[in-house]
């Protein structure tokens, strides 16, 4: 018998599911914005929308009631603010957008490895780290 041992298996090479901006899913990873998350500790992933805050339509609501009132009572001073308000709070309601959250699960708890306000984006990047834990198996 010989005491000659077999040379170690080459690694696996790395494939790449997804790549774009500074994020980077292959099968053995995810990087985002400088953090790397290992595939291979990854239970389950899932996308989570937030709803936008609504900020803007309470200062719009706001608005039309001092504008309301100030119309009624002739106040000119009130029109104005009472419109400015209205018109801001409008503004600002349709410049909020939900943010779309990417959640990875593993056996120590879970994170939100990424977030934006392109779902479109986290929905790529979810189809490519379920496409990496496939591909583990």
């Amino acid at each position: 018998m010989s005491d000659v041992m077999p040379p170690p298996l080459a690694p696996l090479a790395e494939r790449t599911f997804f790549s774009e901006g500074n994020t980077l899913v292959t099968n053995a990873r995810l990087v985002s914005n400088g953090q790397t998350y290992a595939i291979a500790g990854v239970t389950s992933v899932k996308a989570v929308v937030e709803p936008a805050k609504s900020t803007g339509v309470g200062w719009a609501i706001l608005g039309a009631l001092v504008l309301l009132v100030s119309l009624l009572n002739g106040w000119a001073v009130g029109i104005g603010l009472g419109a400015l308000a209205l018109v801001l709070g409008i503004l600002v309601a349709k410049s909020q957008k939900p943010m779309h959250h990417l959640v990875l699960h593993s056996s120590s708890g879970e994170v939100r490895a990424i977030s934006s306000q392109d779902g479109a984006v986290v929905a790529r990047i979810l189809a490519a780290v379920n496409n990496a834990i496939i591909s583990r198996s």
